[in-house]
């Protein structure tokens, strides 16, 4: 058996290019990582914010793509310092549910929520990760905010100058019309040109490289490689959390 992990946001024209204009940053010092919608706390009650069928809220379902595009730039570089805090603000609230999933997905036949009342899971998720050979990165997962678009923002920043990315992630309709990509250096931005595309040609092309993937001799390893990275990550920032979490009760006790 062959095992490829990925996210289809790493196939978007607009990461694309953003990714190809890293190639002439010069040495690379930080990325930012930032996917934070208005509104959209998917199945509020069901598996989706259960931790024992989940695994974890936002920074799972969300982070998980925000690591994966940074993956190109960062390479086999390791995360030696890694700290982060999560909370749960909106996830309770009727008005942070997500609008654009088909409602029998979320309820039962009878109407009901599925198993209502059980969540467990963060809503936010914010981390600081430094790798071996001196990157930092910062990210921020978000299902539901005070903002009013769904933005996804990613910016890297290099020693000959910065790219900044701002477009909306999947299929929310509350999104950003079109992605916005610019290029900063020697105090100057410019705009660079983005290939205009459908919502969705991203799974599509996805699918149309997975053979050759398939085919890559190296592909299997690279995949256990990057899964085990992104999933350490992920592990140590919840680690993170709850330490932080169990020393702020212990000072309230």
């Amino acid at each position: 058996a062959r095992l490829l992990a990925g996210s289809a946001a790493r196939h978007r024209a607009d990461v694309r290019s953003l990714l190809a204009s890293a190639g002439d940053l010069g040495t690379i010092r930080h990325i930012e990582l930032s996917w934070v919608r208005a509104r959209g706390v998917p199945d509020a009650g069901g598996w989706f914010t259960r931790r024992r069928l989940s695994g974890g809220g936002a920074l799972v379902d969300l982070g998980w793509h925000l690591f994966d595009i940074a993956t190109p730039v960062l390479g086999s570089a390791d995360f030696t310092q890694v700290t982060g805090t999560v909370s749960g603000d909106f996830i309770a609230r009727d008005s942070a549910r997500v609008s654009w999933r088909a409602e029998s997905a979320e309820e039962g036949q009878d109407g009901a929520r599925a198993d209502a009342g059980v969540i467990d899971v963060e809503d936010t998720a914010r981390a600081f990760l430094v790798t071996d050979d001196g990157v930092s990165v910062s990210l921020h997962a978000s299902w539901a905010s005070h903002e009013e678009r769904d933005i996804t923002r990613v910016r890297i920043e290099g020693s000959a100058g910065s790219a900044t990315l701002r477009c909306t992630f999947g299929f929310s309709p509350n999104r950003l019309e079109h992605p916005e990509l610019t290029r900063t250096d020697d105090g100057r931005t410019r705009t660079v040109p983005v290939p205009g595309e459908p919502v969705g040609t991203e799974y599509d092309r996805q699918l149309d490289e997975l053979l050759a993937q398939l085919r890559d001799p190296a592909g299997p390893r690279r995949a256990v490689e990057e899964a085990r990275r992104t999933i350490g990550a992920i592990e140590r920032i919840y680690s993170s959390a709850r330490a932080a979490q169990e020393k702020t009760r212990s000072y309230r006790a």
